[in-house]
């Protein structure tokens, strides 16, 4: 035999059990974005200490397409939990566009410095006003724009860009 109840969601919104999750698991999702923010930046660095500078998808670098990769998945899963305390929810999203901006900044500061050394390098041969720009060169560029293109992506917060306001 079975018993059908009628449980609508707005009976549970906001009920014992609804408080009993809530308070159970957002210790545990603040934990988890903890530690991706730690994994995330570890990658980036040693992403860059062994980066050679080669074209890959989207014209950035090996180091780049995944940390957008991984800042776009953890921004998805975050958003795919549909967090159903308001508050919570816009903090925990302020929160990973920060923290995108964050690894964004790295990354531009991080290719300035790996461009600049290449400059120091130069290219300069047969004429003087001949300057002949590597390869990796061109890659820092295409990384920069399109940092700048996955920043609209990954750090706009309430329709404002959050590049430059961490």
């Amino acid at each position: 035999m079975f018993i059908v109840m009628s449980i609508s969601t707005e009976n549970m919104c906001g009920g014992r059990f609804h408080i009993h999750l809530r308070d159970t698991f957002a210790p545990q999702v603040v934990r988890y974005v903890d530690l991706m923010e730690s994994a995330i930046g570890q990658s980036l660095q040693k992403g860059f200490e062994r980066e050679r500078w080669e074209v890959r998808r989207n014209f950035g670098c090996a180091t780049t397409d995944e940390l957008f990769w991984k800042l776009d998945a953890l921004q998805t899963f975050i958003s795919d939990l549909h967090w159903p305390d308001e508050m919570f929810a816009k903090h925990l999203d302020q929160r990973l566009k920060l923290l995108a901006c964050e690894m964004l900044e790295s990354l531009l500061h991080r290719t300035l410095g790996a461009f600049q050394a290449w400059e120091k390098k130069g290219g300069r041969f047969g004429n003087v006003t001949d300057y002949i720009i590597p390869a990796e060169m061109c890659v820092m560029v295409n990384v920069v724009l399109e940092t700048r293109n996955q920043s609209l992506k990954l750090c706009t917060f309430d329709g404002m860009d959050m590049v430059g306001y961490s």
